[in-house]
């Protein structure tokens, strides 16, 4: 037996490290290296300046890819659903330039599809710029790094003054309740993951990658719960707010009052008052809607403004 220690795996069995003498590792993934806090984003120099993550994105993010990407696809076209779960995953951060997804045959059974199927949605994203194929020592498929969602997502039509009523009354519940448990059960690392995503949104100027943020922040708060469900719930709504938020521009001052919410409902839940993190997410989604609404986010409505937002610069 070769020599080496014993590890963990991803799914809590354990596996030999290679010691000397024994098997070299198997390459790594981008989200595992992050795993283990060697983010080759990092080294290829995406962070440290203002539009840049800089945030450490290690297991709170594995987690939440886990529970919201590769899981079993269960709707319409195995194909379509693919591209767009896999394209959503883009466009909001989740998978960012230059990670690399799990090898096809694993991904396969992860969403519960062909590999054939898989090898279909895979060619709609690369033809699209999303993804694209390496050879060689840690090849594979990787996200692109000038690719844009826009084009492999449904745009669908607006929604009635009813429909986001209705989406605001649900978010209101389950990412209320969301906040409520966060502030009884989020760790200390979840905690600071926040903190520095509520920063990084603070000093951003451009709407991308404020949008990657603010996706991930309501995305950590439901995983800081500590239900899988409402990871789920939180993690399909917020398809259908990246895509209201990419129908037209986003003024800076829309912005800046989300900054402020968004502090005040992490003030809440670091100080464990589950009340008031309620209550302030609430107030936050109650307010996003009231925005939509204004600027034109619902069928029959024009834009309120018609420039000074972020996707006009």
């Amino acid at each position: 037996m070769p020599r080496g220690r014993l590890r963990r795996g991803r799914h809590g069995r354990f596996g030999r490290r290679a010691g000397r003498g024994g098997e070299r590792p198997r390459p790594r993934g981008a989200w595992q290296l992050r795993a283990r806090g060697d983010d080759p984003g990092r080294r290829r120099g995406r962070a440290g300046g203002p539009e840049g993550m800089t945030v450490a994105t290690d297991e709170p993010l594995r987690r939440l890819l886990e529970q919201t990407v590769y899981t079993p696809v269960r709707q319409g076209s195995a194909v379509a659903e693919t591209v767009a779960r896999l394209g959503r995953a883009i466009g909001m951060g989740l998978l960012r330039p230059g990670d690399r997804l799990p090898p096809e045959g694993r991904l396969a059974v992860d969403l519960g599809i062909s590999p054939v199927t898989l090898r279909s949605a895979l060619g709609i994203l690369r033809s699209a710029g999303l993804v694209e194929t390496r050879r060689g020592r840690g090849g594979g498929t990787c996200v692109s790094a000038d690719g844009s969602a826009d084009g492999v997502l449904e745009n669908g039509p607006l929604p009635s003054a009813g429909e986001l009523r209705d989406l605001v009354d649900y978010r209101r519940v389950v990412e209320g309740g969301a906040a409520w448990l966060a502030a009884e059960r989020a760790t200390a690392e979840q905690i600071a993951y926040l903190e520095a995503l509520v920063a990084e949104m603070e000093g951003i100027r451009t709407f991308d990658p404020w949008g990657e943020r603010d996706a991930l922040f309501h995305l950590i708060l439901a995983d800081a719960s500590g239900s899988r469900r409402l990871v789920e719930q939180v993690a399909g709504v917020r398809g259908e707010v990246y895509r209201l938020a990419k129908l037209g521009s986003v003024p800076d001052p829309v912005v800046e009052l989300s900054d402020r919410e968004h502090r005040e409902i992490l003030r809440a839940v670091a100080g464990r008052r589950p009340a008031r993190a309620r209550d302030a997410m609430i107030r936050h989604v109650a307010s996003t809607g009231a925005l939509w609404l204004g600027l034109g986010r619902v069928a029959g409505k024009r834009g309120a403004s018609e420039g000074g937002g972020w996707n006009d610069r």
